[in-house]
This record gives C-alpha cells, structure tokens and sequence, in this order.
C-alpha cells in the first residue's frame, strides 16, 4: 500500500471583496482546516479552529451562506461527533475569532426541550393529510 501524499485539497471557498477563504482537507488524515488570503495585503494564513473549545480533536468546519460580498468577516460552524456545531466568525480586519453560540455544553430539559444558549430546539410533529 502506498501512502498518501502530504497536502491538503480545497473543500469549499468563500469569496469576499478584501479576502478569499478556503475550507481544505488533508489528504492524509482528513484534518480540516481554514485558509485566509487577504486580497489587499496578499498574505496567507490559517484560522486556528484548534484553539476552538470542543471536547474532542476531531472537528469538522462547515461554512455558512457567506453570500455578502462586502462581509467584514466569514462565519463558520465547528462541530465534533460528540459536540453540536458551535457558530464561529471570523473578522477580517482584526484578525480575531469570535464565538456567535454561547457556550453551554449540557442541555438543560425542559418539557422535550432542550436550551442551547439563545436558542431552543425541540421536535414538532405534523400531521400530513395524504
């Protein structure tokens, strides 16, 4: 068997009037990571979704509908297979990350509901009439 080659490959990209960022994969182990060119200063980083507190190293970064062109920042969800997504945003000028979700872990049941920051979830079922 042969190894894969060390890289990554572009998952998705947002394009934004100052910025351009890419969500990639690594193509050995399938680590996800955020890349950001700055169309004004042409440098290239990476958003550290690491740091992000999550209860396990694997995550998986999925974007949101970045649709406005002249976005100061890019949003983002971190999620793990034992952590619901938690909302992310990313500042360009600033070069900042800041957390959009509160940051309860533990959902409190209230009545088959469940609050989550802001935020209540619960399941509703409809009747369908065919």
């Amino acid at each position: 068997m042969t190894q894969p080659e060390e890289g990554f490959v572009i998952k998705d990209m947002d394009i934004f009037r100052k910025a351009v960022v890419l969500y990639e994969n690594s193509t050995v182990d399938g680590k996800e990571r955020i890349r950001f060119i700055s169309k004004e200063e042409g440098s290239s980083e990476f958003i550290n979704t690491v740091a992000m507190p999550t209860t396990t190293t694997t995550q998986i970064v999925n974007p949101h509908g970045n649709m406005y062109y002249d976005a100061l920042g890019v949003t983002f969800d971190v999620e793990s297979p034992v952590a619901r997504p938690k909302a992310h945003e990313y500042l360009f000028n600033e070069k900042i990350i800041r957390s959009l979700s509160k940051s309860s872990t533990t959902p409190s049941l209230l009545n088959d509901e469940y609050l989550d920051g802001d935020f209540v979830h619960s399941q509703i079922l409809v009747e369908s009439f065919d």
